[in-house]
C-alpha cells in the first residue's frame, strides 16, 4: 500500500479528521512542522498541551517530525531525496518517548511539567515575534498593489481568467519576493540554480505568499487587514508551503487548501 504523508494543520489536531486519517491505514503519516509544535505549546497551559497532542500520541509510529524551517531553508535543493532531508530523524524516532513523557507530566511529574511550561513560554515569544513582523506586511503589500492596474485588480477581485501579461507580472513578483527572502536569510550565500529554484522552501513560501496577497485583493483586505489576522495567515502559509513537498495538507481551512492547490498547479510549470 502506498505511503501518504500529510502535513498537519494546527486546527485539526483535536479533530476526528486526523484520527480517521491515521486509523484508516498504518501507511498514513502525519507530518509535523516546527510551527505545528509552536502552535501546540502556545498560550493555554498544561491541559491544553496534553489535549493538543492526544490524537497524535495514539499513533506515535505514524508521526514524522521535520527539521526547523531555518534548517530546511538552507537544504540542498536537488529533487532527489529532498523530503527525506527535511525529516528530523532524531525527533521522529523519539516521538513515542515524548508521548510517554507527556503521560508522566499529566500524572504529576513536576520537572516535566516545568519543561512543558518553558516550551510554552518560548512558543509565545516566537508568536510575538511573528506578530511584530506581521505589522509591516500591510504597508509592503500596499506598495505591491500599486504595480497592478485598476483593471487587473478588478480581474483578480472578480476571479476572472488572468491575461498573459497579468500572469507574467505575478511570476515576476514571486521571483522578486523569493530573491528578497533569500537575501535576508543570514545563512544563504548563493541562490539556487533556475532548475532547482522551485525545490527550495523559500521560493515556494514566496509563491504561497503572493497567492495569499491575491486572495486579500479578492476580499478587499490587502490594505486594512489586522496584524493578528496576518499572523495567522503567515503561519498558514508555512503549512501550505510544506504541503507542496509532501502529499498535501490535512486541514479544514478552505483558504489554506486553496493556496496549497494553486501553488501545486503553479509548480507543475517547473517540472522537468
Amino acid at each position: 500500500m502506498k505511503k501518504r504523508y500529510k502535513v498537519i494543520d494546527s486546527n485539526i489536531r483535536q479533530d476526528s479528521m486526523l484520527h480517521d486519517y491515521l486509523k484508516a491505514s498504518s501507511t498514513n503519516y502525519a507530518v509535523l512542522t516546527d510551527y505545528a509544535g509552536i502552535e501546540a505549546y502556545k498560550g493555554s497551559g498544561l491541559q491544553s498541551i496534553y489535549y493538543q497532542m492526544d490524537i497524535l500520541c495514539n499513533f506515535p509510529s505514524q508521526v514524522i517530525v521535520l527539521k526547523s524551517t531555518s534548517q530546511i531553508s538552507i537544504l540542498k535543493t536537488k529533487r532527489a531525496g529532498l523530503t527525506r532531508r527535511m525529516i528530523d530523524s532524531h525527533q521522529t524516532a523519539g516521538f513515542a518517548r515524548f508521548c510517554r513523557l507527556l503521560v508522566r507530566a499529566k500524572e504529576g511529574d513536576k520537572s516535566l511539567q516545568q519543561q512543558l511550561l518553558d516550551n510554552e513560554l518560548a512558543a509565545n515569544k516566537h508568536i510575538e515575534a511573528v506578530l511584530l513582523d506581521a505589522a509591516t506586511i500591510p504597508e509592503t503589500f500596499k506598495e505591491l498593489a500599486k504595480a497592478y492596474s485598476s483593471n487587473e485588480l478588478k480581474i483578480i477581485r472578480a476571479g476572472q481568467d488572468y491575461s498573459e501579461e497579468l500572469i507574467d507580472k505575478i511570476v515576476r513578483h514571486v521571483l522578486l519576493l523569493a530573491v528578497n527572502l533569500f537575501d535576508k536569510h543570514p545563512n544563504i550565500r548563493t541562490l539556487p540554480t533556475y532548475g532547482e529554484l522551485a525545490n527550495s522552501y523559500i521560493f515556494r513560501y514566496a509563491l504561497c505568499g503572493l497567492l495569499l496577497f491575491i486572495k486579500w485583493i479578492e476580499n478587499g483586505e490587502a490594505i486594512n487587514i489586522k496584524s493578528e489576522r496576518i499572523q495567522n495567515d503567515l503561519i498558514d502559509l508555512s503549512f501550505a508551503t510544506y504541503g507542496t513537498f509532501f502529499d498535501g495538507v490535512l486541514t479544514n481551512d478552505k483558504k489554506l487548501l486553496s493556496i496549497y492547490n494553486e501553488a501545486k498547479a503553479f509548480l507543475r510549470a517547473f517540472e522537468p
